[in-house]
């Protein structure tokens, strides 16, 4: 009888020993201090992020030109503009006469005979800014002429 006593007694330490090893996966607090560390981890990455945003900043180049088109009378450029800023600005053209055709940060202007410069601005703008800068184009290309009138 002794033996089946220590034998409860054991089975009763087991049986305790589960119980409290099931109360603490039950309430452990633990499990919450992961999910806490996480939202500590999103934040510092949304830190990251506005700490790498910038204000833009752009410059024009002509890239291209000044060449003569005979067939619409027109002296050209073509303009790239060259542009820093996150997030990634948008960059907007005072005159593109490619139609966008040349992408989003190249315009081509078309400067007429009686038109003999252009001003071209270009504005670059993200949520932390902008920024603009111009270029003057000039009617700078000697047409050959037109032999047909000389003789």
């Amino acid at each position: 009888s002794v033996k089946t006593g220590e034998k409860n007694e054991e089975t009763a330490d087991a049986v305790e020993d589960t119980s409290t090893e099931g109360n603490m996966l039950e309430d452990s607090p633990e499990e919450e201090l992961p999910e806490a560390e996480d939202n500590k981890d999103d934040n510092q990455e949304e830190d990251e992020k506005d700490a790498n945003k910038s204000v833009p900043t752009i410059e024009l180049k002509a890239y291209e030109g000044p060449l003569y088109s005979k067939a619409d009378d027109v002296c050209y450029y073509r303009i790239k503009a060259s542009v820093t800023g996150e997030p990634y600005p948008e960059i907007n053209f005072s005159k593109d006469d490619s139609l966008g055709s040349l992408g989003l940060d190249k315009v081509q202007v078309n400067l007429k005979r009686d038109s003999k410069t252009y001003i071209l601005t270009a504005t670059a703008s993200n949520s932390e800014g902008k920024a603009s800068d111009t270029i003057t184009l000039i009617w700078n290309y000697n047409r050959p002429p037109d032999i047909d009138l000389l003789t």
